[in-house]
């Protein structure tokens, strides 16, 4: 599917809950993330799409779930905790279809802790809480992609980088980044004190 197809079906989905959950990090993923990593699985395992299975850790509203789907992979794992976050999915889900004739059949949507999730995977995929409001939160999440997968994308702080570049290595994984483009957060919730704030993020990429 082209880039331009994904960014209107991806433009069309709800981004947020109405009243986002400061205590579990609730933020959204841009676009040109996730076709980062949509691009780099699509050249990498093109030639067996269809027998790739995929864990979203902290699936939020299924924005990567959703697009990543559209690989044509034969599962993708939304995983959630929030109970809120999984009726948005759903909603997504159905406004794909709605809208684009697209009936998305291989999101396999799960309402648990991600600790919970024991299925081996071949790609797990995160956009994990991170900031000083949730240390060692996204290390939870990495450590649980190393269980359970072969390759993994997550997208984190620059800042981070060489953090996960040593981690990586100590874990016998190989490392990259692939992407690294600057993140304008808008003020979602009550402390933010600015309209805005820019982040550099990246999206690395590990695998055994």
């Amino acid at each position: 599917m082209k880039k331009e197809k994904l960014r209107q079906i991806y433009k069309s989905l709800i981004k947020l809950p109405t009243r986002p959950k400061i205590e579990l990090g609730q933020y959204y993923t841009p676009f040109d993330f996730i076709y980062a990593i949509f691009e780099d699985i699509y050249s990498n395992f093109n030639a067996r799409l269809k027998e790739i299975t995929i864990a979203d850790l902290g699936a939020g509203t299924g924005l990567i779930s959703i697009i990543l789907s559209l690989l044509g992979v034969k599962r993708v794992y939304a995983i959630e905790v929030d109970k809120d976050m999984i009726k948005i999915i759903n909603k997504n889900i159905k406004r794909v279809k709605e809208k684009f004739g697209i009936d998305i059949k291989n999101v396999e949507v799960y309402n648990i802790d991600i600790n919970k999730f024991k299925k081996k995977v071949d790609i797990c995929v995160s956009n994990p809480p991170f900031g000083r409001r949730y240390i060692m939160e996204d290390r939870i999440f990495f450590n649980k992609a190393i269980e359970i997968a072969d390759y993994i994308y997550f997208i984190v702080r620059k800042d981070d980088i060489s953090f996960y570049e040593v981690y990586s290595k100590e874990n016998n994984l190989n490392f990259d980044v692939i992407y690294i483009s600057k993140y304008i957060l808008p003020k979602i919730y009550k402390f933010h004190k600015r309209k805005s704030k820019v982040f550099t993020l990246c999206v690395i990429k590990a695998w055994k």
